[in-house]
């Protein structure tokens, strides 16, 4: 078995069965293209934690950089060989560690020494490590949050003959979920039954940037067991031929994991109504610095989050034309830095 003949999932659900059925303390395959050092090596113990070894050239500095609840990386030697080692110490995070290797295989240089952008790729993902740990499944209603973002997502990706995933602000905390230059578009959920009510976390999720339109899209859901759900959203829009890895990457700062594929398969849901607002009509209802004297939140004010009634804004939400037309600017247009 090669490693372009399988993916990375299937070469460590190898090595991991090998691990679990021998006694060995360690079973290891060669994973991806080669560096100049050599081949880089997947391996599992039977304790179920996943390792991948980068290996050294001869006289290659590198320090260990031991420590982390989720990650650890140190120097060790196979068969007199020297490997930087990269273990993922909580297997119940070996998902999000196969992505991190399918990253890591990206940026690593296919010449000269590695332990730098090894050392400096692990840091960089020590934060998402700890924050996926810390943040477990999502709920329902956050699971349905992201299922609006990404059904949004899908209808953008449909009209981008580039499949430009940088249109997606939302999993980087941004100030709307979606944003290109020009145009932003902030997406809600519920799965209330009745009234059109949806929360702002801020003061400044509905305004506007400089020089841009703002609309907001309400999906509202019912619980439908023939409905959509996450996975299924992905699967689709990985068939549009976006980038696989920057999707994954997305997906994860999103709260959302492969490895509990199954739970959020469980949750099916389906439109019950849906409506976008351009929340820059004068009779929208929202509180932006520019409701306060001096166009500023006034001193000591931290932190304002409220509640808004769309029920009496629902014949001035966009017609299927205009949704289209917005689509169509997100698409074509340049995302912002």
């Amino acid at each position: 078995m090669t490693a372009s003949q399988y993916s990375f999932e299937s070469i460590w659900n190898v090595v991991h069965s090998l691990a679990v059925q021998g006694s060995a303390e360690l079973y290891m395959h060669t994973l991806g293209p080669a560096i100049e050092a050599g081949p880089l090596i997947a391996a599992a113990n039977p304790a179920g934690q996943f390792t991948v070894l980068v290996p050294l050239l001869s006289g290659e500095a590198f320090a260990d950089q031991l420590g982390g609840a989720a990650i650890r990386l140190e120097r060790t030697l196979v068969k007199g060989k020297s490997y930087a080692s990269v273990t993922c110490v909580d297997s119940d995070l070996n998902d999000v560690f196969i992505i991190f290797v399918r990253d890591l295989v990206r940026r690593l240089p296919s010449s000269g020494p590695c332990a730098g952008v090894l050392t400096d790729h692990v840091e960089h993902w020590r934060e998402l490590f700890a924050r996926t740990k810390l943040s477990g499944l999502l709920t329902l209603p956050q699971a349905a949050g992201l299922l609006a973002e990404l059904l949004t997502l899908e209808r953008i990706l449909s009209r981008d003959r580039a499949r430009g995933l940088a249109v997606w602000s939302g999993p980087s905390k941004s100030q709307h979920d979606f944003r290109v230059s020009g145009h932003a578009l902030e997406v809600k959920a519920s799965l209330a039954r009745e009234g059109h009510r949806t929360k702002i976390s801020s003061v400044e999720q509905l305004n506007e940037p400089s020089n841009s339109t703002l609309y907001l899209s309400l999906f509202k859901f019912l619980l439908a067991p023939e409905g959509d759900s996450l996975p299924k959203a992905v699967r689709r829009i990985k068939a549009l031929n976006v980038d696989p890895l920057e999707f994954e990457l997305l997906l994860l700062r999103a709260g959302y994991r492969a490895g509990f594929e199954d739970i959020y398969g469980a949750y099916t849901l389906s439109i019950s109504t849906e409506h976008t607002f351009d929340v820059t009509e004068p009779a929208f209802p929202r509180i932006v610095p520019g409701k306060f004297a001096q166009a500023q939140v006034p001193d000591g004010v931290e932190q304002i989050s409220y509640v808004i009634d769309l029920a009496g804004q629902l014949n001035a939400s966009l017609s299927q034309t205009q949704l289209d037309a917005l689509y169509m600017c997100l698409a074509g247009g340049t995302t912002d830095a």
